[in-house]
């Protein structure tokens, strides 16, 4: 089998972080997701100089959800300062997306991370965020 190049990487940040791997076709190349950030820091340093765009969810404390979250890491906020950067630091287009663009990259992919188990279910909002992007941008057709 060809090497295959990879171009795209999406996360879904959070105390367990999701990723998804494209080519610059647009074709999903693995996933999976870290528990730690030690495991995350590890995954970035892996990733191919080839991926140039990293897409990341982005993380706002609405104050509706202050009161829940009073007291709490901030464990979304601390996975994407990792993957920001590094980001940055390794001269890549960042693009940050709003969680709620989930809910219409949930109908397209067909894909609905909210009915998996927590130990999977990130890997999948992360490819979630992938495809939206995706399409969104024009590198993959609407198939539905």
């Amino acid at each position: 089998m060809a090497d295959v190049t990879l171009a795209y990487v999406a996360f879904d940040p959070g105390k367990h972080t999701g990723y998804a791997f494209w080519t610059e076709e647009g074709q999903n190349h693995g996933m999976g997701q870290t528990h730690t950030k030690e495991e995350l820091q590890a995954v970035l340093r892996d990733i191919p100089d080839t991926v140039r765009t990293v897409i990341v969810e982005d993380f706002i404390l609405y104050p509706n959800k202050a009161g829940d979250q009073a007291g709490q890491r901030m464990h979304a906020s601390e996975a994407i300062g990792l993957i920001e950067g590094w980001a940055i630091g390794s001269h890549r287009r960042l693009v940050k997306q709003m969680a709620h663009i989930l809910t219409q990259a949930r109908l397209l992919t067909g894909i609905d991370d909210k009915k998996m188990s927590h130990d999977i279910s990130h890997q999948f909002s992360a490819y979630n965020h992938g495809e939206w992007y995706l399409i969104k941008e024009g590198v993959k057709k609407l198939t539905v």
